[in-house]
């Protein structure tokens, strides 16, 4: 469809605000192989490790020359300040501080509130931290799949579709439309949470209609 022979995209897209970092690690952790969370601080280690990757996001998203192969390599590797060696990220995360613009310097700040609040626990609650995330960026470590994240050159419309009389409310459709970017939201009269079922016709031609405007040399008859 991107009428690429390969593509890429990056969780760092959108990761540049503090709202973009946090939903995509939200994300990462969704897409994450699921442990059982009921054990002893299961649902701690998990929240702290999406906001280590959350900070870890922002730093790269706002960094030149960073991509998501460096959040798996600060994770992987543990990076953090110890003794005198202050580590890559925070040299990036007081440099964003720093800096005259006000949104990298929010960005900075938000790092460092995560990431210095982290360090400053004690050595088993920080590696625990680390672990759990770990498991949420493991995928990346295969260095096709690293590729894969090197650049952002996916940019795709979306098009949703919405039963004027599905159960769910229509803000779930708004959410992935918020989400997604680029999107045109279509409600059809007369349909429920099956739309293509309830009203073929207006599904064809609404589906119809967005390809055929699309970017590119998609060819739709």
């Amino acid at each position: 469809m991107t009428g690429r022979e390969s593509a890429t995209w990056s969780p760092l897209r959108g990761a540049k605000t503090v709202s973009g970092a946090v939903r995509a690690a939200r994300q990462i952790a969704e897409a994450a192989p699921r442990r059982d969370s009921s054990g002893e601080g299961g649902d701690f280690w998990l929240q702290m490790a999406e906001s280590l990757i959350a900070a870890f996001l922002i730093i790269a998203a706002n960094t030149k020359d960073r991509t998501f192969a460096d959040i798996v390599g600060w994770v992987v590797g543990t990076h953090m300040p110890i003794e005198k060696n202050v580590g890559q990220t925070q040299p990036l995360m007081r440099a964003l501080k720093a800096d005259g613009d006000p949104e990298r310097k929010a960005a900075g700040e938000f790092a460092s509130l995560v990431l210095e609040g982290l360090w400053r626990n004690d050595h088993r609650t920080v590696s625990g931290v680390y672990a759990t995330a770990r498991t949420m960026v493991w995928p990346w470590i295969d260095p096709l799949v690293a590729k894969a994240t090197s650049g952002c050159t996916i940019d795709l419309d979306w098009l949703v579709l919405y039963g004027e009389q599905d159960f769910e409310p229509i803000a779930q459709a708004e959410l992935i439309a918020e989400r997604a970017g680029q999107v045109d939201v279509l409600v059809l009269p007369g349909a429920a949470h099956l739309p293509w079922i309830d009203q073929p016709v207006a599904v064809t031609d609404a589906l119809l209609t967005f390809l055929r405007g699309l970017r590119g040399t998609m060819s739709v008859t």
